[in-house]
């Protein structure tokens, strides 16, 4: 909720707000941006490749930030393992035969792959939402982005004598 807005201006006509309030009101702590970012040694070349890709992206938004580089690393190694594990989906199927202590078959559970591709599955959701690869993430980076309006008082025309 916050203090009363009444309350404050008061404060200021009088010059009793306290100036480390002032200083940092509406300003935030300046996150440094990358202009040049090389994939990972530790990453195959064709994770390096999707790696350089992202980075393409979000440096052409201009908002690739050092603190990002971690989850841009996991972002892209769970899309890799989500991919392998979708080729294993369509090559053995979701589910594998289940069989008991004799050796015989009882029904179906599903297979270690697709219960890891379904898991991979929301972890790249998540982390490519926090990267801004979602319609609702993009809105927010625009908004951030766009240029700031200032308030217009409609009856300010009224006041004036």
């Amino acid at each position: 909720m916050g203090r009363n807005p009444e309350l404050i201006e008061k404060k200021r006509s009088r010059g009793t707000v306290q100036k480390v309030r002032e200083e940092n009101r509406g300003s935030l702590p300046v996150v440094p941006m990358v202009t040049k970012v090389g994939a990972p040694t530790w990453m195959p070349k064709d994770q390096k490749k999707t790696f350089k890709r992202v980075t393409k992206i979000l440096q052409d938004w201009g908002i690739l930030a050092e603190a990002d580089l971690g989850l841009i690393e996991a972002y892209v190694a769970a899309l890799h393992q989500w991919r392998e594990d979708q080729l294993l989906i369509q090559e053995k199927g979701s589910y594998v035969d289940k069989f008991n202590a004799r050796g015989v078959c009882v029904g179906k559970e599903e297979a270690p792959w697709s219960a890891r591709a379904r898991q991979l599955a929301y972890q790249i959701k998540d982390l490519g939402a926090q990267l801004g690869f979602s319609p609702v993430a993009r809105a927010k980076i625009l908004a951030m982005m766009a240029p700031k309006q200032e308030e217009k008082d409609d009856f300010a025309e009224f006041l004036e004598v």
